[in-house]
């Protein structure tokens, strides 16, 4: 998972009364507070009439794709003591990711800040695994 989806996603849910606009505007300045720009513009392209709300429901569903995707990657891959713990580690972040979604359908902006905060922590620690090596 990529600190790009982490900072989108504390900004648009931190930060919601500061971003006033809707439509492509919305997109561009969203985006324009991020380090990936254009990876920001290119996910978010799609729901350029999106309201703050409706880019951040984007952001958690192209999470939770991303995730699932790498979790089920992980799991056929091989017996490697390291991958099954990567496993475990997405399969917590995925269920992180889910919480936040519905924490964002009942306006609950702390706990998604904390869910994909912990999300990307767990990705983290999949690949801190890797480095000692």
């Amino acid at each position: 998972l990529s600190v790009f989806y982490l900072v989108l996603v504390l900004i648009l849910t931190l930060y919601p009364g500061q971003i006033l606009c809707i439509g492509p505007d919305l997109v561009t300045k969203t985006c324009d507070a991020t380090m990936y720009k254009e990876l920001c513009k290119a996910t978010l392209q799609s729901s350029s009439q999106a309201d703050l709300k409706g880019l951040a429901q984007v952001i958690l569903k192209t999470l939770l794709s991303t995730a699932t995707q790498v979790q089920d990657g992980i799991a056929k891959s091989t017996t490697d003591p390291r991958l099954k713990d990567c496993s475990g580690q997405y399969e917590v972040a995925i269920d992180k990711i889910k919480d936040s979604q519905a924490a964002l359908d009942a306006h609950r902006y702390h706990d998604i800040n904390m869910w994909v905060t912990a999300a990307m922590t767990n990705a983290g620690s999949c690949n801190d695994g890797f480095k000692e090596i």
